[in-house]
């Protein structure tokens, strides 16, 4: 049926012939918008026009062996450029989300250099609140109820509070969502385009692999013309 025989080609060319699949190696273009919208389908366009042709190869009474792997090859050739492309689009488009959020974060929780006294204060207390029973809850009200006091932990090392980096990251993610939630979900989706991107060069990989035997398709490169 496959011009590659082994499970692992019947099954890669069964998943990607399914929107499922598709969408388990390549993304859900509903979940996004945009450039990353486009990029995403694309690519599951390319993918699903393509599977059909490649079985059809493997049953093509008019070439040989050598010449049906050539055509998959080619036709895996074209795939991968639209899947690179693809991949360079949502990592450009990550990049810019994440840039975005950066900037918007940075804005909200910059620190007011007139304020140098204050924030010297509150860092005395939060090393203050550190060693008592109670001390790391009423750090977290403290930060739920004042941006300024997130902002003072987000410019200070951990071990200028005496907070763990653990306990300090999470007080500061919490108020990046609470006071800076547009940049805090630019951030966060531009790490799960991140994410997606790095599954394209296995794909890729997957198609020049599955599609066609190397051997057989290098085979046509000898081909004497007449």
């Amino acid at each position: 049926m496959y011009l590659v025989n082994s499970p692992d080609a019947a099954g890669f060319m069964e998943l990607m012939a399914t929107d499922t699949g598709r969408k388990v190696a390549l993304g859900d273009k509903a979940k996004f918008n945009g450039a990353a919208f486009n990029a995403i389908g694309f690519a599951h366009n390319a993918i699903a026009e393509t599977i059909p042709k490649v079985i059809a190869l493997a049953q093509d009474p008019t070439r040989t062996t050598v010449d049906q792997h050539h055509a998959a090859r080619q036709l895996a050739g074209k795939v991968s450029t639209v899947l690179e492309q693809s991949q360079a689009s949502i990592e450009a488009v990550a990049r810019e989300l994440g840039n975005e959020g950066n900037q918007l974060i940075a804005d909200a929780f910059a620190l007011d250099p007139n304020r140098q006294v204050i924030h010297a204060e509150m860092r005395g207390w939060i090393r203050e609140q550190v060693s008592k029973p109670d001390g790391i809850m009423k750090i977290r009200e403290a930060a739920k109820g004042h941006s300024e006091v997130v902002a003072v932990l987000y410019g200070s090392p951990h071990f200028l509070t005496e907070l763990s980096p653990d306990t300090r990251d999470k007080i500061i993610v919490d108020g990046f969502q609470r006071f800076a939630p547009n940049g805090w979900a630019k951030i966060q989706h531009s790490q799960e385009l991140t994410g997606l991107a790095a599954k394209y060069p296995e794909a890729i990989s997957k198609v020049h692999l599955f599609f066609y035997n190397r051997e057989l398709a290098s085979q046509a490169n000898r081909r004497v013309e007449v």
